[in-house]
């Protein structure tokens, strides 16, 4: 089959035939643009100018949320748009800023940004040409009011033409009133005052207002003569004012009397007041609490109750509201001092709450918060004064509560810290006054003590917030006063790390209070007590020192001589033995009268730490003959009863001594009979001694011993037995170890007793009575926990233990020997 060929060229020209679609549908699309571009240009544009026109006839017809919808929805999109005219952008600025003061005008908007927006657009208008109709400046004067731009406010009223002079003067009016209640403007308030004083177009209720206005300004400064004299002369010209004006005039006139303690003429023009002021206005609230103070004036403290309640009661939006409750808590508190049965202490704290839970809330201004503090703050030092510091401190709390303990002023912070260092100081006195002689904070029992620590601490947090307000002013002496009082009061609670940082603050920027030698003394103390030996002893060898020398040593002298026995006790307690000697040197020193004399307080102290430090070193002879005086210089009984324990058992220790010696038998018999004399009469000593301290140990509660003296007062009991056991005494040692056993049941050291009991009846020959204080005493001892032993200060010493153990193997034997089982 033959092959068929294609002999047509794909690259040759095609026909007009074939083509002549292509310049048909080109002409077609230029035809389609050019008839768009016709539509396109021919089309009208949108009428921005009859927009505004429309909604400036919509406000004219009080349609001003309709006119702002139409502005902001539809013209502002184009009023930048190259065909809209300046004249008409002018109009619709001004259009949009007279919708928006309209529309708070109707709806009483208080927000600030409307305002500003009012402000903003008379701005553009004003920028682009547009001179502004009165009516447009009246409404852009009182934003400027309401946004606090009143200099340029007092511009534009003057600008204002003589034909609007009503508006001028309603505007004046709104001026004066903003810029009085800003101190910054009160030169402002003044001028436009006179200002509007000149206006001879003023109406008889509007000359009446300004003369109220000044009138207040006058008594604001004190010229209350000055502003009485106006009054009189203004009032027989403004006798066709309206009830409501001519009634504040009465107002102000009855309180410039009352300003001056006229208060019978204060109430004859506030009775006319009350018949020319219709209640449920602002104005009426005012009368109410004027009326009530020209009543408490009078002493008539329940019309002037009732006058004051009925403002607080009903007038809550009031600006009278806040000085109505002030003034309600004040006559509250009177009332209660003079009657209770009509109003108690309790109401007229909770009327002082009252008053700061409503300046809180209405967020009062200084002056207000002052003046209520000024209030409390009597409050306060009446109930000080009387010693009902429960009372004192609620006030004192109120006070704090108005501002906030962050904000308060320093004399609510000095106050609070005199409060709390009263109470604390109360309960220390009461407890004094119970006990008979003087007590400190670690006296009280636990419960009183955590409560007075709990004040002393918090008058110290006072005191030192008070200290740190005062830093840099002028009120030096303040400001050392109170550091002063919190470091002390840091040091009374115990807070020994805070007393510290106080004395070394007070030490280091107050250079020339004689409190300073002090200072550093309580600095040292506070160092020892917490431990800090070497910051201690620094500072008392510091003050021995500084006593020495004529021109620093003004004023240490004294506490140079107190620094003795305590840097003694500092080298006695720290862990270096090589000091020891510097501590002996120092108590003999005082001892021998070198460092105070011997009628001071640091004798007696010395006396007592030498005879502690001799006790504790085992030199009995040397510790009797130092307590002996010490106690003879009658401490208070505390102190007493420490030192009178200690010379007992150094008494009964040398008798054990002279005992062991008498046991060796290589002595004299002459000086055998002379020790033995010293012995008997050591027990004898000893016995007279261990009773005082049991019998004063019986007056203090023991929930207030301290530890030590509760085993001094426990081993007494016990040593008394011992003492009489030792000179052969068996009767009465059995009575004393029954006393023992009997005071402390349940304490191990019983077991002393029960066994020296056994001993007793043995010594006796009573065999029977030996026999079951015997059992009692094995009974007791199996009761006991295995831990009960590990107390170190029990009166149960290893030779007791023996004796225990070779009495009873002596009782086994006498046992076998009568043919007993």
């Amino acid at each position: 089959m033959a092959e068929t060929i294609d002999n047509r060229d794909p690259r040759r020209h095609r026909s007009w035939r074939e083509l002549w679609q292509a310049p048909t549908l080109a002409a077609a699309v230029v035809l389609l643009l050019a008839g768009l571009m016709a539509v396109v240009v021919t089309r009208p544009r949108p009428d921005v100018q009859g927009m505004v026109a429309q909604a400036e006839q919509m406000i004219e017809s009080n349609r001003s949320d309709d006119a702002l919808a139409l502005l902001n929805d539809r013209a502002r999109p184009l009023i930048g748009e190259a065909y809209v005219t300046p004249q008409t952008r002018q109009r619709f600025h001004a259009a949009r800023a007279r919708a928006i003061a309209d529309g708070i005008g109707r709806l009483g908007l208080t927000g600030l940004t409307n305002h500003q927006s009012v402000v903003d657009e008379y701005g553009k208008a004003e920028g682009s040409g547009y001179e502004m109709p009165p009516i447009d400046q009246r409404r852009l004067i009182a934003s400027l009011i309401e946004l606090g731009e009143l200099d340029e406010a007092a511009s534009r009223i003057d600008a204002l033409p003589d034909d609007t002079s009503v508006a001028r003067v309603s505007l004046r009016r709104s001026l004066i009133e903003a810029a009085a209640a800003d101190p910054a403007f009160r030169t402002l308030a003044d001028e436009q005052l006179l200002v509007l004083d000149g206006d001879p177009m003023l109406s008889v209720d509007d000359r009446a207002w300004v003369v109220a206005r000044q009138t207040e300004r006058r008594l604001d400064d004190g010229l209350v003569d000055e502003a009485v004299a106006r009054l009189l002369r203004t009032m027989p010209r403004v006798t066709s004012a309206s009830d409501a004006a001519r009634g504040e005039l009465f107002l102000l006139l009855g309180t410039a009397y009352a300003e001056v303690d006229a208060v019978a003429d204060a109430a004859k023009q506030l009775d006319r007041a009350s018949m020319l002021i219709e209640p449920n206005t602002e104005l009426y609230a005012s009368m109410r609490l004027t009326r009530g103070r020209v009543f408490a004036q009078l002493g008539e403290l329940e019309q002037a109750r009732e006058h004051f309640e009925e403002v607080v009661e009903s007038y809550s939006s009031s600006p009278s509201f806040l000085d109505a409750t002030l003034a309600l808590a004040e006559t509250v508190a009177r009332i209660s001092k003079i009657d209770p049965s009509l109003a108690s202490s309790g109401d007229a704290v909770a009327a002082y709450a009252r008053v700061a839970d409503e300046a809180r809330f209405a967020a009062a201004s200084e002056a207000y918060l002052g003046r209520a503090t000024r209030s409390l703050l009597r409050r306060v030092d009446e109930y000080r004064v009387r010693g009902q510091l429960d009372t004192a401190a609620q006030y004192g709390q109120i006070a704090e509560d108005l501002w906030g303990l962050s904000s308060a002023p320093p004399e609510v912070l000095l106050a609070q810290g005199e409060i709390r260092r009263a109470t604390a100081q109360e309960l220390i006195d009461d407890a004094s006054q119970i006990a008979g002689r003087p007590v400190d904070l670690g006296d009280l029992d636990p419960s009183a003590r955590l409560q007075g620590q709990r004040d002393f601490l918090g008058a110290a947090d006072y005191f030192r917030r008070h200290a740190d307000a005062l830093a840099g002013d002028d009120d030096g002496d303040g400001y050392a006063d109170s550091l002063w009082a919190a470091a002390t009061m840091f040091d009374s609670g115990g807070d020994t790390g805070e007393a510290i940082a106080s004395f070394i603050e007070f030490a280091s920027t107050i250079s020339d209070d004689p409190r300073l030698p002090e200072a550093r003394f309580r600095l040292a103390r506070a160092y020892q007590s917490a431990g800090q030996y070497d910051l201690a002893a620094e500072q008392y060898e510091s003050l021995i020192e500084v006593a020495s020398d004529p021109q620093r040593g003004t004023g240490v002298g004294p506490f140079a001589v107190r620094s003795y026995v305590p840097l003694a006790e500092t080298y006695l307690e720290d862990a270096d033995p090589a000091n020891d000697a510097r501590a002996g040197d120092l108590l003999e020193a005082v001892i021998r009268g070198e460092a105070g004399g011997i009628d001071g307080e640091a004798f007696s102290d010395a006396l007592s730490a030498m005879g502690m430090v001799r006790y504790y070193r085992g030199d009995f002879p040397g510790a009797i003959e130092t307590l002996e005086e010490a106690v003879a210089r009658g401490d208070d009984d505390r102190r007493a009863l420490r030192l009178k324990y200690l010379l007992a058992d150094a008494y009964r220790l040398e008798a054990a001594s002279i005992t062991d010696t008498l046991g060796e038998g290589a002595i004299a018999p002459t000086v055998a009979r002379d020790l033995s004399a010293t012995r008997e009469s050591h027990l004898n000593r000893a016995i007279e001694l261990f009773s005082q301290v049991r019998d004063g140990g019986a007056t203090i509660v023991p929930a207030r011993r301290t530890t030590l003296e509760s085993v001094f007062i426990r081993n007494a009991h016990f040593y008394l037995g011992d003492c009489a056991f030792d000179l052969g005494r068996y009767e009465p040692a059995i009575r004393y170890y029954g006393v023992a056993k009997d005071a402390y049941a349940d304490d191990a050291a019983s077991l002393v007793a029960l066994v020296q009991i056994f001993n007793a009846y043995l010594e006796l020959g009573d065999v029977d009575r030996a026999r079951t204080a015997s059992e009692r005493a094995r009974r007791f001892h199996e009761s006991l926990p295995e831990s009960a032993w590990d107390d170190r200060t029990l009166p149960m010493s290893r030779q007791d233990w023996e004796r225990w153990l070779d009495s009873t193997y002596e009782l086994a034997s006498m046992q076998a020997a009568d043919g007993l089982e």
